[in-house]
């Protein structure tokens, strides 16, 4: 019996992990300053992927695209401008990462791959923040849902709280000029609030309160 291979795609958001295969980021940042940016991956199953990886905007490339990552081993995949320029604001770039693991050869059945897909989010930064840009962050209430508005240049990675020494329960990314809907239950009676902004690492870099704007209109 001649054995077939069957390809099964599932896509899983996961903050890290591509079945045995660990990325070492949950997000990623690079800017004007950065001739590159890498990101390490990392296989400690016991068995060899086929990896695959591209992005969403045809101003980067990735490097390599196609590779196999033997078992217990690493491999680094580099993010490359494909020429200097300059932007005008933030970007979000889409990074995604599929990983097939070898199948075992096996005489009586039918061996299945599953391949992974994961996908990750690479910010461009095309300027330093300053205190005053995080201020451009606002929210209003359209048609009874708490919406949050996004006014200035620049990708921002939020959560929001009730209060302010409340721990972060849900991250989202907003882009620049952006306006998303948000859950009324982070937020206080008239979607007011607080709002952490966080690195690339997770952490909170700076945390400001929110009010509706809107309220009493």
């Amino acid at each position: 019996m001649i054995n077939k291979i069957v390809i099964l795609f599932f896509t899983l958001y996961i903050s890290n992990g591509i079945c045995g295969v660990s990325v070492l980021g949950t997000r990623f940042l690079i800017n004007d300053n950065m001739r590159h940016l890498n990101i390490k991956l990392v296989n400690d199953n016991e068995s060899d992927y086929l990896i695959k990886s591209t992005l969403d905007d045809k101003d980067f490339i990735i490097s390599p695209p196609l590779f196999l990552l033997p078992k217990n081993s690493s491999n680094i995949i580099t993010v490359v401008p494909k020429e200097k320029k300059r932007y005008s604001e933030d970007k979000i770039i889409n990074l995604t990462l599929t990983a097939i693991p070898k199948s075992a050869s096996n005489n009586d059945a039918n061996a299945v791959s599953l391949a992974v897909r994961n996908h990750f989010k690479i910010i461009y930064r095309h300027t330093e923040l300053k205190n005053s840009d995080f201020e451009q962050l606002s929210i209003s209430q359209e048609n009874n849902k708490c919406m949050i508005n996004n006014n200035s240049d620049f990708v921002f990675t939020i959560s929001l709280s009730k209060k302010s020494e409340d721990p972060y329960i849900k991250l989202m990314n907003i882009a620049p000029h952006e306006k998303k809907p948000v859950e009324d239950e982070y937020l206080n009676p008239n979607c007011e609030g607080w709002a952490n902004f966080h690195n690339e690492y997770n952490d909170i870099i700076k945390t400001i309160k929110i009010a509706n704007k809107q309220k009493g209109i």
